[in-house]
């Protein structure tokens, strides 16, 4: 492979100038997330894996998202 060849996101000489900015603002979006909100699984919602690459639910994920109230 050229050694000056483009490749959004990889490593090395080129990487992504943004990707410790876009880890931050994960980070951050997942804590305020799990900070304002709690969540369960639907009731009645069978949890079975299935093994591909890697695990993954065999149905689609069901959740209940409530607001917490702050005090």
């Amino acid at each position: 492979m050229d050694p000056w060849a483009y490749l959004p996101f990889s490593t090395g000489f080129r990487y992504c100038i943004g990707k410790y900015l876009a880890l931050a603002e994960s980070r951050i979006f997942l804590s305020e997330f799990l900070r304002r909100y709690d969540f369960k699984l639907k009731p009645g919602y069978e949890w079975k894996l299935r093994t591909t690459l890697i695990y993954e639910p065999v149905n689609d994920l069901e959740l209940v998202l409530t607001k917490r109230v702050h005090e």
